[in-house]
């Protein structure tokens, strides 16, 4: 009977010391400062997109912005800008990119291959309908826009 009693007894030590070593690894793993949770966050709060047909268009979060593009295609360009109108550093990192989502439809985006703040914008046909176009600073590693999406109503045609 104390045979048992002593291998019970064994067995819970255990049990309890297994559970306070899982914890401290969890702990310590919460705690690890090479992981993406420790990156810096931007401090965006205007985006300026440049497009290939010489508009410029300034987003702050406020207001409608409308854009025409040409029938083909037409390159943008983002910068992410802090409240002092600098770019923001952290921004620009490899860390982040320009997100652009049309609807599915008359416009499609590809990315810039070597740039991860431009791409080009095509438009298959020419309308007059509005095309709502999101715009974005998507942090990659985290799979979240630290800055929009915000909508840029364009149409279509010369």
């Amino acid at each position: 009977m104390l045979n048992i009693l002593t291998r019970r007894a064994f067995a819970r030590r255990s049990l309890v010391a297994a559970a306070l070593l899982a914890t401290s690894l969890v702990s310590t793993a919460c705690n690890d400062s090479s992981g993406p949770d420790d990156e810096p966050e931007p401090a965006v709060t205007s985006m300026r997109l440049t497009f290939g047909n010489g508009q410029t268009l300034t987003l702050t979060g406020t207001g409608t912005q409308t854009l025409r593009i040409p029938v083909g295609a037409t390159t943008v360009t983002a910068q992410f800008l802090r409240a002092d109108g600098s770019v923001d550093p952290i921004a620009v990192t490899p860390t982040f990119r320009l997100q652009v989502t049309p609807p599915t439809g008359s416009i499609t985006y590809a990315q810039n291959a070597t740039n991860a703040f431009a791409g080009t914008l095509t438009a298959t046909t020419a309308t007059n309908t509005v095309i709502p176009v999101t715009f974005g600073l998507l942090h990659i590693a985290e799979n979240h826009t630290d800055f929009g999406p915000l909508t840029i109503n364009i149409t279509v045609g010369n």
